[in-house]
């Protein structure tokens, strides 16, 4: 068999085929193929992140509306200023075998007219949706006339590694919550208005009662 050793210019141009070959075989089945998997990767996680948001954002949304548009009756009896030890006790009560990492802000009581109203800040977490949905009835079916409002929430999941991920709520074993509760009173058969500030516009006597809104947490 002959045998014909290459000359330089074959030898370079012979590299320069295999690199060419190489790039092309890099290029179609790696570059192309990584990229799009980032491409397809980006889309499908925002896509689900979006698809959290709204309905978490949907939740609370239907919780709030049906607070709002709910009947006018009276819920909750509307006890005599000053009441702050019963309600302080009666929060501690709903929350504490529901959630953890409680923290309360009770700001000031303010007086309308005859109403005193008492806003807490409440911000816990659960470790489900239905605990969540739990607490909020409990508020707005305790003994004491009160109104929620301000609701914000955030559901996670805790993988095996530890690390959290977004999540709907029906899915979430961890929830982050906080509102407002606002506690009315009256200053009618009251031995005292000590530590009351007075507003002096009365456009609302505070008393529209809240009916039993349980549906809007099923």
């Amino acid at each position: 068999m002959l045998q014909r050793e290459f000359t330089f210019k074959e030898k370079v141009l012979l590299v320069i085929f295999i690199l060419l070959a190489i790039s092309i075989f890099y290029y179609q089945f790696v570059f192309k193929g990584v990229k799009n998997g980032i491409r397809q990767f980006s889309t499908e996680n925002l896509e689900e992140q979006i698809a959290t948001e709204t309905a978490r954002m949907s939740k609370i949304k239907q919780m709030e509306d049906v607070i709002a548009n709910t009947e006018k009756k009276d819920h909750g009896e509307l006890f005599p200023y000053n009441n702050l030890a019963n309600e302080i006790a009666t929060v501690g009560n709903i929350l504490n075998t529901r959630a953890d990492n409680i923290n309360l802000t009770w700001n000031d009581a303010t007086l309308t007219g005859t109403t005193v109203r008492r806003v807490v800040n409440v911000s816990f977490q659960t470790d489900s949706y239905n605990h969540f949905k739990d607490i909020l009835k409990a508020f707005n079916e305790c003994k004491y006339r009160c109104q929620i409002g301000d609701i914000n929430i955030s559901p996670r999941r805790t993988t095996r590694n530890g690390s959290d991920e977004n999540v709907g709520l029906e899915n979430a074993n961890e929830i982050s919550a906080s509102f407002t509760a606002t506690f009315f009173e009256t200053v009618d058969g009251a031995t005292s208005t000590e530590g009351l500030i007075v507003i002096s516009s009365d456009d609302s006597d505070g008393t529209g009662a809240l009916a039993d809104r349980a549906h809007a947490y099923e």
